[in-house]
């Protein structure tokens, strides 16, 4: 049986969730209450666009086992990505109140509260997850955002830190670390971090922009390049349209770490 849940891993991993979903039905049917792979195939239903057999099959988990903490987490995840978070928040805290000690659990709370708007929430959950494992390159990418997030970048540092130790190919992590270098106008440090974190996953949506923006300051603050007297911008131009820069990328980073 753990042969098929190896597999079902493999094919998600290289997403041909259809034949991993199908890998999981075996399993089931060889193990009826196995509420994990009941989980599992919750979730890769939903990853491969069945949405409603997703919901079926979580109706039936719940229905089996109104008990387990896994049927619950999974109901927080597609709670979460059916854009209902207030109702996540409340399964994520079930499975939580199932299994206290599950870091998963308080890491899916994590992004429920984060997905209501409330960041202080998000990073006490997930620094409860931490707690629990606290070398979950997940938690700690989590931890990077928010503290981003609330504008707290020496705590954003130390964090994406401890990531990329953890997971030095974290495309994530270097896209924050070039971020961290942006805000304080090391601009050549971050064109290195976003350079790498493109070299680490090249369908990256996100970097691009911000390694096209550092490019372009870079480009109009040089002297050489766009003298002043002949319509280079000033410096307090650059520093607004920086700003300008960062309230957007904050906006889509938010959105493209909503979709996890």
């Amino acid at each position: 049986m753990s042969d098929l849940a190896a597999a079902a891993e493999r094919l998600c991993a290289i997403r041909r969730y259809d034949l991993a979903a199908e890998c999981y039905r075996k399993l089931l049917e060889l193990w009826p209450m196995n509420m994990h792979a009941r989980e599992r195939l919750v979730i890769i239903l939903w990853a491969g666009g069945h949405r409603e057999a997703a919901e079926h099959e979580l109706a039936r988990a719940l229905e089996l086992d109104p008990s387990s903490c896994s049927a619950h987490h999974a109901a927080a995840r597609l709670l979460r990505w059916k854009g209902e978070p207030k109702q996540a928040v409340e399964a994520a805290r079930r499975a939580i109140a199932l299994h206290p000690n599950g870091d998963r659990h308080h890491l899916e709370l994590s992004y429920a509260l984060d997905a209501i708007g409330d960041q202080e929430g998000a990073l006490a959950a997930v620094d409860g997850a931490l707690r629990l494992d606290p070398v979950d390159a997940s938690g700690l990418t989590q931890r990077t955002h928010l503290l981003i997030d609330l504008g707290r970048d020496a705590e954003a540092w130390q964090a994406s830190d401890m990531l990329l130790g953890i997971a030095p190919d974290s495309a994530y992590g270097h896209s924050c670390r070039g971020l961290l270098h942006e805000r304080k106008q090391e601009f050549a440090l971050a064109e290195e971090r976003y350079l790498a974190a493109l070299a680490i996953d090249p369908e990256d949506k996100w970097t691009p922009g911000r390694l096209a923006h550092v490019r372009t300051v870079v480009r109009f603050d040089s002297p050489k390049s766009v003298p002043r007297a002949t319509g280079g911008f000033d410096t307090p131009t650059l520093l607004a349209a920086t700003l300008v820069s960062g309230v957007v990328t904050w906006l889509i980073l938010r959105l493209l770490h909503g979709l996890n």
